[in-house]
């Protein structure tokens, strides 16, 4: 044991003393082994809040060499985000580096704590990540991520290795990663940070029927954003009219044909909607999604059959709906916030977690081309796609255009004062005909949105409608 310990005590003065700092009128000239030189501003330290960091962190690598090689020998083997990793049916193998450390920060811990209101985005992020966490794999993904001198890292992956061998407590391995990789580290680069410019919509196709209106939203992300987004349509202005309101456009449909609408902004970025105007359907009966959990008010629904049992026909329908033939990540009712922002109902089919994507297939007794869905989004970032269950726009590598995706940024975010009032939201999605139809929350990122939905409606095809 003791030569275990002055191993672990041997890499620590590594770590204080592989650069000898002289501070100097306000800076500190830092001095590696290697005789190079450098200097580190010795301001005061700004805080960094959870939204930056994290805004930060997104848009880096999921794989970095130094985390991954410990993932190699030391990657736990049950319990945390591995069990996690587990349920939400992600690859497990230390080999592959998975499951991977972006994925572990933001979907096994950081978008969890923000849904438990455990974590706020205003947060502290010196706190909460570079001492509040003390997973090694991940604190080494952290430090990579953010840019830290790959000196350091190394050192840091070298006292938790040698923290790991010697069966050291993971606080005391953090403690001692932390004496190798200062806060200033990462907190400099964050606060530098300055993300490419871009703009997008919140859709690139959208269907209409003859008559319907739909809005559009653009979203900048530029580092001087004090511009405003301007919209034409560049094709099949008889088809469709626009009324720009700043980066929201409302879209009508006046006519059957294809038009692509354009936003731009500051004449050096775009975005471009392709809108499909069909002429006006029928619309049949409400189908009211109910699931009764008694009290279980998130409980997952397993089978075909009880998700079938969900959707109750409201009024004189048709019965339109046949089966359900699958289902993935569907939960009957939705519950959400703590203490005094606490919510939950029975009353709704909630389709994901903020793990994993949620879907449903229906087998229809007829031919349709649209839904109309009423309900709340977790977020105004939720995106799903809708549409014909075969259709090869489901495969990452292929497609033939019979799904249409649709991002609800204008639905109402679920919340205790939403569901007491019933502040429901309702969209229309437009797809190719079909009588088995897929809906599934899509997002392709490390984060997921869930779709809470109270009823969901479906437009005939007036192609096939008797």
């Amino acid at each position: 044991m003791k030569r275990k310990s002055l191993s672990i005590l041997i890499a620590l003065i590594f770590c204080f003393s592989a650069a000898s700092v002289v501070l100097t009128n306000g800076s500190a000239d830092v001095s590696r082994q290697n005789g190079t030189s450098y200097t580190v501003s010795a301001e005061t330290e700004q805080t960094v809040t959870m939204r930056e960091i994290a805004d930060f962190l997104q848009d880096k690598n999921a794989h970095y060499p130094f985390s991954d090689e410990f993932i190699e020998r030391y990657q736990q083997s049950g319990g945390g985000y591995i069990d996690t990793a587990k349920k939400a049916g992600l690859i497990v193998d230390k080999q592959k580096h998975e499951p991977n450390q972006k994925w572990h920060f933001f979907d096994s811990w950081l978008y969890p704590s923000i849904d438990d209101g455990s974590l706020t985005w205003d947060a502290d992020a010196k706190r909460r990540v570079y001492t509040g966490l003390l997973c090694p794999e991940l604190l080494l993904w952290i430090y990579e991520a953010s840019g830290v001198d790959p000196v350091k890292v190394s050192n840091a992956k070298t006292v938790a290795e040698q923290g790991k061998a010697a069966g050291t407590n993971v606080s005391t391995i953090a403690k001692n990663m932390r004496a190798c990789v200062p806060w200033e580290d990462i907190a400099n680069n964050v606060k530098g940070y300055k993300p490419s410019d871009s703009i997008t919509l919140n859709t690139s196709n959208l269907r209409l029927t003859v008559g319907e209106n739909a809005t559009i939203t653009a979203t900048v992300r530029a580092q001087d954003n004090t511009g405003a987004v301007s919209w034409s349509v560049t094709e099949g202005g008889d088809v469709v009219t626009i009324s720009p309101n700043g980066n929201v456009l409302t879209v009508s449909a006046v006519s059957a044909g294809t038009a692509k609408i354009k936003a731009t902004y500051n004449e050096t970025l775009s975005a471009e909607c392709t809108v499909t105007v069909r002429e006006q359907s029928v619309i049949t009966g409400d189908f009211v999604t109910k699931y009764n959990l008694q009290g279980t008010s998130t409980a997952q629904i397993k089978t075909n059959e009880n998700a079938f049992a969900a959707f109750k026909l409201d009024g004189d329908g048709n019965g339109l709906i046949r089966e359900v033939s699958a289902i993935s990540g569907i939960y009957g009712g939705g519950s959400g916030g703590r203490n005094e922002t606490k919510w939950s109902s029975t009353e709704m089919l909630k389709l994901g977690t903020t793990s994993i994507v949620g879907s449903i297939t229906l087998e229809l007794n007829a031919k349709v081309i649209g839904v109309k869905i009423t309900g709340y989004v977790h977020s105004d970032k939720c995106e799903i796609r809708v549409g014909d269950s075969t259709s090869a726009d489901w495969t990452a590598d292929s497609a033939d255009n019979k799904t249409s995706t649709y991002q609800c940024s204008d639905m109402t975010v679920v919340s205790k004062e939403a569901v007491e009032n019933n502040q429901t939201s309702t969209i229309v999605i437009n797809f190719e005909s079909t009588s088995s139809v897929t809906l599934a929350t899509i997002n392709t990122t490390s984060t997921k949105y869930p779709l809470y939905i109270t009823s969901i409606e479906f437009i005939l095809d007036s192609d096939v409608a008797q």
